[in-house]
């Protein structure tokens, strides 16, 4: 990952920052009642979604966050960047403006993932999308989002954005 910001670098093999450290129990327990949920048999992961968050991949762009429990604890933290259109951008970085302070995102080779069918607006279309494990840094830029006046998230391509 490239992990600039206007105002700090930080690096990416830091565990995930606890966000809320001085939540009890019963305040994480009746947030996690209201949101969606969805249990992997195979796994058997039980995987939290915000009850507005997008079920299926084709249906629009946007960025999210999400969690898994295989217990107790919520754990697996990950953040999702979905992007749907017409058209291939052949995804490389995103790029957010934030308040403006400058945020990048920079995914390796191979971490995002391309699909192409039909919409769930019954067109045809494409898909294309980044599901990772939440770094530090990533989790500043989520909280930096959630805390911020604007927002703006530009999907930068090979040639296009």
């Amino acid at each position: 990952y490239t992990t600039s910001s206007s105002s700090s670098n930080v690096s990416t093999d830091l565990p995930v920052i606890d966000v809320a450290p001085d939540m009890q129990q019963s305040q994480l327990k009746a947030a996690v009642q209201k949101l969606r949920k969805k249990f992997d048999e195979v796994k058997s992961i039980t995987w939290y979604y915000h009850q507005n968050s997008p079920k299926y991949s084709n249906s629009h762009s946007w960025i999210s966050v999400y969690f898994g429990s295989s217990g107790n604890t919520p754990d697996n933290p990950r953040l999702l960047i979905n992007y749907v259109s017409s058209d291939w951008l052949f995804i490389e970085r995103y790029l957010l403006n934030i308040d403006g302070a400058s945020y990048n995102i920079s995914p390796s080779y191979g971490e995002i993932e391309r699909d192409n069918g039909t919409l769930s607006n019954g067109e045809v279309g494409i898909w294309e999308w980044y599901d990772s494990k939440i770094t530090r840094y990533e989790m500043e830029t989520i909280l930096a989002i959630i805390q911020s006046k604007t927002a703006m998230l530009r999907f930068e391509g090979i040639q296009y954005y």
